[in-house]
């Protein structure tokens, strides 16, 4: 749904689309939403919504959420951080870099990226090695 090209109608009816799976997913016992979740919600947000003041409000909302759930994860904070404008940007993390907000806000997200980036830089040692 995030990636949708097309129509101001089109984007509308895909976010409408996210945004009810997301909220179904809040509901449901067994599938809450994690921090690629709310990346991928940020994402819709910022790339579906035609009006500013709309994106800002549901930024906001789900900033919150996210936070609260402890999954503000990097990716959820770029796609967050493109979604507004530099005055909600401000708003909601005190114009504070990923490193510097409270680790309470990340406290639930796994540590996949890290130990991908990881895996990538040691496969590229290890190709320089080789003749």
């Amino acid at each position: 749904c995030a990636s949708t090209y097309g129509t101001m109608k089109e984007k509308r009816r895909s976010f409408d689309m996210a945004h009810l799976t997301f909220m179904e997913s809040c509901a449901e016992k067994y599938t809450q939403p994690n921090d690629v979740t709310y990346g991928v919600m940020f994402k819709a947000v910022g790339r579906l919504l035609n009006n500013s003041d709309e994106q800002d409000k549901y930024a906001r909302t789900l900033f919150k959420l996210c936070c609260d759930d402890g999954y503000l994860g990097e990716m959820a904070f770029m796609r967050m951080k493109a979604a507004v404008s530099n005055v909600v940007y401000k708003e909601l993390t005190g114009g504070k870099t990923y490193e510097e907000l409270p680790e309470e806000w990340q406290r639930n997200v796994t540590k996949r990226q890290k130990k991908y980036d990881m895996r990538k830089n040691s496969a590229k040692k290890s190709n320089q090695l080789r003749p």
